[in-house]
């Protein structure tokens, strides 16, 4: 009970903090389907926050207001929503005109993608250009299974941490890939830690037929971290006699693309980073290779290689209020037009990205089973909102601005259940110009509701055995 009590008094505003985020995106949900209920003229009988048993409320007019005990949900309850009610009553929801009962469908998930593109910009903004990342433990995070790999045929499982190779301390997932890929074809003792027992395994490596890695067939178990940057791709400064001095870079050139090096049958692919941030990172997970990378001065575009002795300096550090330093460049901060811009992009991206993954799966670019391996469910996403808004408040609003965007755009798919079904419904009624039986309706979301329920109980389920493992997404 006093472990208990220590992590609460330890952790307690990032509690307040999640629980606040929560609470705040159904409220704007909600919210848009209430005061657009109001203005419409339904008769609203319930605004809730939360499920479960009521902790406290009030009546006001016709109307309930509840803040209920888990904050995970919430609802508003209308007159003739789910059943057909007294049809001569002006205040039905099924007597309000199409365009109205429209309104009153989709205006929960329009107000939380406008509250999703607001806080983006301010977010990038007031604390400069934001970011998930991806690190990488020493942990095996996934087999690959089915092409005799020697990690498979080992028996090494999910979860397995790697302390040593050939006596060598594994600290993360950097050093055990790149002690792997340099390896080829090359015979290693893996010191393994799983649970409480510690046991050695040998395998040998084989040797990718495209990259000449070595590969042993599995990934190191990722951790999501956010960052910050306040400086754009625009050089600053060059310092003499630097390697960006000597390869003729100048002060107003501009990052515009960063190109790996390709194999003869491979198309040249071009990154094109936002922030030095990503300058830095793309070049560290290049450092390795020979990499060329465009400058743009005035209207004129500039490449310039770099060899590996060039890149193997560059760091990775907070540039939230320190340019990083990049072979002797140095970077301008960013505007806030440059701001603003990349901020509405991003919410863009992240309101579409629900939308992106359906048309993936229904276009078997990827599969249910990939799906549900790189996705969780409700302990996940509280997971995410308490580890993120422990750095500060910039990340709680970031996490509170991607979630929004998620919430908007995944009710609006046409699944049974969600907003975006209900506004299918009457989509339909009013081309057939009958309006479809309310019970059939009511049975439809029923049953979608059903399934969305096992399928976050599946999730749930899968999270908490990840944690179990040590396979969780944050430290």
């Amino acid at each position: 009970m006093n472990g208990a009590f220590g992590w609460i008094a330890a952790n307690w505003l990032a509690v307040l903090v999640t629980v606040f985020i929560f609470g705040f995106i159904i409220f704007i949900h909600e919210f848009g389907h209430f005061i657009m209920a109001k203005r419409a003229g339904v008769r609203v009988h319930e605004f809730s926050l939360g499920f479960g048993w009521r902790l406290f409320g009030m009546k006001r007019g016709d109307t309930d207001y509840n803040i209920k005990l888990f904050p995970l949900g919430g609802q508003v309850r209308l007159e003739g929503e789910d059943k057909e009610g007294d049809p001569n009553d002006p205040h039905n929801f099924q007597n309000r005109t199409f365009g109205e009962r429209i309104w009153v469908i989709v205006a929960g998930c329009i107000m939380n993608i406008i509250c999703a593109y607001l806080l983006y910009v301010l977010v990038w903004n007031f604390f400069g250009a934001t970011g998930f990342s991806l690190d990488y433990t020493n942990k095996v995070g996934e087999i690959i299974k089915g092409k005799n790999y020697p990690a498979e045929t080992a028996g090494l499982e999910r979860g397995d941490e790697i302390i040593e190779i050939d006596g060598k301390k594994m600290e993360n997932g950097r050093e055990l890939t790149k002690y792997i890929h340099s390896n080829p074809n090359k015979k290693m003792l893996l010191t393994i830690k799983r649970g409480s027992r510690i046991f050695t395994k040998e395998v040998t490596s084989i040797q990718d037929d495209k990259t000449k890695f070595g590969l042993i067939g599995f990934q190191p178990h990722k951790l999501l971290d956010i960052n910050f940057c306040r400086f754009d791709t625009t050089v600053e400064k060059v310092e003499p006699g630097s390697i960006a001095d000597k390869k003729g870079i100048k002060p107003g050139d501009r990052v515009a693309g960063i190109i790996p090096p390709v194999e003869k049958d491979e198309e040249k692919k071009t990154a094109v980073p936002r922030t030095a941030f990503e300058v830095a990172g793309l070049l560290k997970a290049l450092e390795k290779k020979n990499v060329n990378i465009e400058f743009q001065r005035g209207n004129e575009t500039l490449t310039a290689s770099f060899t590996e002795d060039d890149l193997k300096n560059i760091k990775e550090y907070d540039y939230e209020t320190v340019s990083p330093d990049i072979m002797g460049m140095t970077f301008d901060k960013m505007n806030a037009l440059e701001a603003t811009g990349i901020g509405l992009y991003d919410a863009t991206r992240a309101i579409g990205s629900p939308v992106l993954l359906v048309q993936m799966l229904l276009r078997k670019q990827i599969t249910g089973k990939e799906v549900y391996e790189g996705s969780g469910g409700p302990v996940l996403l509280i997971q995410t909102i308490f580890s993120l808004s422990k750095k500060g408040i910039g990340a709680a609003l970031f996490v509170a601005a991607f979630i929004s965007a998620l919430v908007g755009s995944f009710n609006l798919i046409p699944f049974p259940g969600l907003d975006g079904s209900r506004f299918l419904f009457l989509l339909i009624g009013s081309i057939r110009r009958k309006t479809i039986n309310q019970g059939v309706e009511e049975i439809v979301h029923t049953v979608g509701l059903v399934m969305l329920l096992l399928l976050v109980i599946l999730f749930t389920f899968k999270d908490i055995g990840n944690i179990i493992r040590g396979l969780s997404w944050f430290k």
